[in-house]
């Protein structure tokens, strides 16, 4: 399914640059590239039930 553009709505993304968060679109470009080669995961977290 496609989204016409007139129906869409620009959103910012930002993300935390040294200690604050900052929009990506005013990153340099290495940033962005940094930024694109990002894998995004899931850390799976082991409880200990022994006492």
């Amino acid at each position: 399914m496609t989204i016409p553009a007139c129906r869409r709505t620009k959103t910012e993304v930002y993300s935390r640059v040294v200690g604050y968060l900052r929009p990506v679109s005013q990153w340099n470009k290495g940033k962005k590239a940094e930024w694109a080669d990002r894998i995004c995961f899931e850390a799976k977290t082991q409880h200990n039930t022994a006492q």
